[in-house]
């Protein structure tokens, strides 16, 4: 009587878990869905509900986080992004995404530090090189920042915004001529961006004094 009693106890735990799991999994799918359409702060509310049914679901912080991202509300994707690496430190876009907020925060060196761990973890990864160039750059650290846009140019040779933030950066140290080069080769992949217009135009005037 007593080994059927347990059983039962145990039967009903089991079920009570899977009915919870489910619960959580409609949460997380509301919430994706919210997401999806744009309604970011539904997307909060069905990611919370999920969460507090499993504290342990690192994908659903991230999710958060990146809805909070979406509505600036930096330090709280900050937040969340952190317990999601806490849960899972080996996801590369965990760092990424909380590098981004640390950058409209104004919080440049957390931001490469981040960025350099995405990079450790997948080194492959050309948006980070280009935003830890960027937040180098907003450091003055020119010489470093075009470092990280030359190995961004080297993973794809196509990209336009490499070329126009290493033009910037090389502006800054006065080398007009690798800069104007850079201006045109953006230019040269991107003919509709008037903002690369603009810095080649800026850049062959100082050139010329």
């Amino acid at each position: 009587m007593r080994i059927l009693f347990f059983c039962l106890i145990s039967l009903l735990v089991v079920k009570a878990k899977a009915q919870q799991e489910q619960v959580e999994s409609i949460y997380f799918k509301k919430g994706m869905a919210a997401a999806n359409k744009g309604n970011y702060a539904v997307a909060i509310e069905d990611y919370s509900k999920a969460i507090a049914l499993n504290p342990n679901n690192g994908v659903a912080y991230y999710n958060r986080g990146l809805a909070q991202f979406y509505l600036e509300k930096n330090k709280e994707a900050i937040e969340d992004f952190t317990k999601a690496i806490t849960i899972n430190p080996k996801d590369a876009d965990y760092y990424l995404n909380r590098a981004n907020a640390y950058i409209e925060l104004r919080s440049y060196k957390e931001a490469i530090e981040d960025y350099t761990k995405t990079i450790q973890l997948q080194p492959a990864h050309e948006s980070a090189y280009i935003s830890r160039g960027y937040a180098k750059d907003e450091l003055q650290q020119y010489k470093e920042a075009i470092e990280d846009y030359t190995k961004a140019i080297e993973l794809n040779v196509k990209d336009a915004n490499a070329y126009n933030n290493r033009g910037i950066s090389e502006e800054k140290l006065l080398q007009y001529k690798e800069a104007i080069e850079d201006f045109k080769k953006a230019i040269s992949l991107n003919v509709y961006n008037e903002i690369y217009k603009d810095n080649l135009k800026r850049a062959e005037e100082k050139a010329a004094k």
